[in-house]
């Protein structure tokens, strides 16, 4: 057993997070590995001239499709929701990677006493 933890020692992974995309479909995904695998033979082999057309016609087809997908999804998310301009700016604050605010009541516990006023919060 000792030489099979020397030959496969654990490895510790770190699970990130993942977001819920609605827009990434099964087909996106199938896609998404195509590209992986066809950029990375692009970069370790020589390739033919016909072979490096069909990689930048799969990768000009690929972002089409990507983007025709967002957009859909954009569309969808404003189209049903209630108040369109907020669900607007909601998908531009998205985009640009700004974070919603958190609006978490502030408690402060002193023994037996609760104080959720945020001036009294602060001033104890």
């Amino acid at each position: 057993m000792h030489c099979f933890d020397i030959v496969f020692p654990y490895k510790r992974v770190k699970l990130r997070e993942r977001i819920n995309k609605r827009w990434l479909s099964k087909g996106l995904i199938a896609s998404s590995k195509r590209m992986q695998t066809l950029i990375n033979l692009k970069r370790t082999f020589t390739l033919t001239r016909e072979a490096l057309i069909y990689i930048e016609k799969y990768q000009r087809i690929y972002k089409r499709v990507l983007k025709e997908a967002k957009k859909t999804d954009n569309d969808r998310f404003v189209i049903e929701s209630v108040d369109r301009t907020k669900a607007m700016w909601q998908l531009i604050n998205s985009e640009i990677g700004k974070a919603p605010e958190n609006d978490q009541k502030l408690e402060l516990r002193i023994g037996n006493n609760i104080i959720s006023n945020p001036t009294e919060v602060t001033e104890k």
